[in-house]
């Protein structure tokens, strides 16, 4: 009787101890997504990633319409006016203007004007006129003018977008990582509460052989019983978490045609959380100052003062005299003259006009010599906002990854004293209650390391959307050929 007490003491041992160090396996079909495979879903299809690359579109238009300012333009005018019978005049005119950087214009082309009661100064010759002519400010508007500005300012709003975009990708991908990671710490704790399932069920089994040959009393059997209850409520509610979660990750999966997706219940996170955690950031050496200084969040602010420069430019430029010299050389024939210095047949012209008082010049060169201070003040505080910021979480992120150290050294301990207490008391020289604490304090051990470790996944992506490297910390792979799959929608 005491080899048989012995031998089953030894099974129980073996059946409960052992899967405590050895995770459940998963379904055969199971295959992984990785954190590098969910990004690249996330950046090629979602609806948010989509907007972010047609700013590219729009900024590139800005720049186009920008240009057209500077496009040559072709025009034809006819027209004459007739009264009481008699002909006044006709007049025909075809011309071309290209404008050029620098405020100069070149114009060509031929006026037809005729009649009886035609403006001395405005007739031609029967058979036309052709000018060819250049027009060109020497004072205000040589060296930047409007159409100037907004074409700088087009390609500094350029700027701005690539800055933007940045921004948005790494927010975008720090929302999702927050879900990915909230799956991984589910799914994990599934996976415990199977195992811990596994367990009571096996004590159990085990308690009901020993209670029904007399060596344990009816109570422990009933113990042992509501410890199965509460592991199968557990993982219930584990499960409900779990499928919560994973709801979670699928909002951020799209396909190609724009539809949303769901994850196949065949597609699993990756398996340690731990090891996922150690390589994904390494905050050792970071030049935090440089990094701010390059960071997009401090090219949008210096790209928003620079636009602002070239407004207080052109506002400068307005207080020079505004001296436009014209000429234009004439010719009756379609042929480039050879004589362009003739007197004979030209048109030329200076105009000079000059503000008594500057006041609208002067009130708007102050006003964006204000605007420009406070947006340089407002850089120097995000600068220091943005160091002390990222500061901050690598120092959290280093405190946090200490104390999951520890956590995982209690978990261990709280293992090692179940299985202790577990091997006492199959020797009969324990209680199943003292098992069953054990078994608990190891449980929340296992739980607080995994809401631990959920925290510094979370901790460790928000350092990285602060340093606004999401795009390039991990590098993309393509998902699984299983994949996510498709929910169809009217659309």
């Amino acid at each position: 009787m005491i080899r048989k007490n012995k031998l089953i003491a030894l099974w129980m041992w073996l059946a409960i101890c052992l899967p405590l160090s050895a995770q459940l396996p998963g379904s055969e079909n199971s295959q992984v997504m990785t954190v590098a495979q969910y990004f690249d879903l996330v950046l090629s299809n979602h609806p948010i990633a989509q907007q972010v690359r047609l700013d590219n579109k729009i900024a590139q238009a800005a720049i186009l319409k920008a240009r057209g300012a500077f496009d040559p333009k072709v025009g034809w005018k006819d027209g004459g006016k007739t009264l009481s019978g008699v002909s006044y005049y006709e007049a025909q005119s075809s011309y071309l203007t290209v404008p050029t950087w620098f405020g100069i214009e070149l114009t060509a082309g031929r006026d037809q004007i005729t009649g009886t009661n035609v403006d001395p100064s405005q007739k031609t010759p029967d058979q036309g006129l052709y000018y060819a002519g250049i027009s060109i400010p020497l004072g205000a508007g040589f060296w930047i003018n409007e159409r100037m500005a907004e074409l700088k300012k087009a390609k500094i709003a350029q700027t701005q977008t690539q800055a933007e975009q940045v921004l948005a990708y790494n927010e975008l991908l720090f929302r999702a990582s927050q879900a990915y990671g909230n799956w991984i710490a589910a799914h994990q704790k599934l996976n415990l509460y199977d195992q811990m399932q596994a367990n009571a069920e096996l004590r159990l089994a085990g308690v009901q052989q020993q209670v029904l040959q007399g060596d344990k009393p009816e109570i422990e059997r009933l113990e042992a019983s509501i410890v199965v209850q509460n592991r199968n409520l557990q993982r219930e509610q584990a499960k409900i978490e779990l499928i919560k979660k994973t709801l979670e990750v699928s909002n951020f999966l799209w396909d190609e045609q724009g539809r949303p997706l769901v994850l196949a219940p065949e597609l699993i996170p990756e398996d340690s959380l731990d090891e996922v955690l150690e390589r994904w950031l390494v905050i050792e050496g970071i030049d935090v100052a440089q990094t701010v200084l390059n960071h997009p969040k401090m090219d949008y602010l210096r790209a928003k003062i620079a636009e602002s420069q070239v407004d207080r430019k052109l506002l400068r430029d307005a207080i020079k005299p505004q001296v436009n010299f014209n000429y234009q050389r004439l010719s009756t024939e379609a042929v480039v003259p050879q004589n362009w210095m003739d007197n004979n047949n030209q048109v030329a012209g200076l105009t000079v006009q000059i503000p008594l008082l500057w006041r609208k010049e002067r009130g708007g060169i102050q006003s964006i010599q204000a605007k420009i201070e406070q947006q340089q003040w407002n850089l120097a505080y995000t600068q220091q906002e943005w160091t002390n910021e990222i500061t901050g979480q690598i120092q959290q992120v280093a405190s946090l990854e200490t104390q999951f150290e520890l956590n995982q050294a209690i978990a261990e301990d709280y293992k090692t004293l179940l299985n202790a207490e577990q091997t006492k008391w199959s020797y009969g020289e324990s209680s199943l209650f003292l098992v069953n604490t054990r078994e608990n304090s190891y449980i929340d051990a296992q739980i607080n390391r995994l809401s631990l470790g959920a925290f510094l996944w979370e901790a460790k992506a928000k350092t990285i959307k602060d340093l606004a490297w999401f795009v390039t910390a991990i590098p993309p792979q393509k998902a699984p050929l299983l994949g996510p799959q498709p929910i169809e929608l009217d659309r």
